[in-house]
């Protein structure tokens, strides 16, 4: 036997004034999570443009150099570096009798592009620093070796690290050259691993790696 539920008028409008309340309050709470998650994209947009709006002049040699940037004079003392605002587009470097022009690239959306204004073509590395958990070593080697590079016998492979000499470097870096990574960082629930990755002078990559692993740099220059 079906039982029929009759709602009076007022217990009808009581229902109706309870769901429209609770409507209204799931709306504000969306609401505000939609206001929350925008702030921090407009807040992270804003702090990338900032941020990739400078560039580093480096000097990492034992010498004071002196060049001049879109016409204009600089000088820097050994082991020396200096930020600028540097806009897109193209530019000329002079230095040693020798001009070069460059481009600044607007960076991507939400990346916050790290550049080097590098006179003197000295090596820099980029290096895929990997955090990880229940992983082996070779899949975290695996999975942090993005870079083509060759191996012992000069065949194709993947390396955690990208070798840099231009006269301008631009790449999205989570530290820059004077910033040191964390020992830990937060990995998400649904991932084992994450890359962050660093920018190192070459002298400074090759004491980060140890001793042992000084042999790369060399390397690297031989090649290029």
């Amino acid at each position: 036997m079906t039982n029929f539920y009759f709602f009076s008028p007022t217990t009808m409008n009581e229902f109706l004034n309870e769901a429209k309340a609770g409507a209204k309050a799931w709306l504000v709470k969306a609401g505000t999570s939609l206001a929350v998650i925008l702030l921090v994209v407009i807040g992270a947009r804003v702090y990338s443009s900032f941020k990739s709006a400078e560039s580093v002049i480096d000097n990492p040699t034992e010498e004071a150099i002196a060049f001049k940037l879109d016409g204009k004079d600089y000088t820097l003392e050994p082991k020396t570096s200096q930020v600028i605002k540097l806009s897109k587009g193209e530019h000329t470097l002079e230095y040693l009798g020798e001009t070069t022009k460059f481009t600044k690239k607007a960076p991507k959306f939400l990346d916050t592009d790290y550049s080097i204004i590098n006179p003197t073509k000295s090596l820099y590395v980029l290096y895929n620093e990997i955090y990880w958990e229940n992983l082996t070593e070779t899949e975290a080697d695996e999975k942090s070796s993005t870079y083509d590079c060759e191996d012992d016998q000069g065949k194709p492979d993947k390396c955690p690290q990208k070798f840099l000499s231009d006269v301008f470097i631009q790449e999205s870096v989570d530290y820059g050259l004077d910033e040191a990574t964390p020992d830990k960082v937060d990995i998400a629930r649904n991932t084992r691993y994450t890359i962050k990755k660093k920018l190192f002078r070459g002298d400074d990559f090759a004491t980060y790696m140890g001793a042992d692993n000084e042999g790369v740099i060399d390397e690297a220059v031989e090649v290029k």
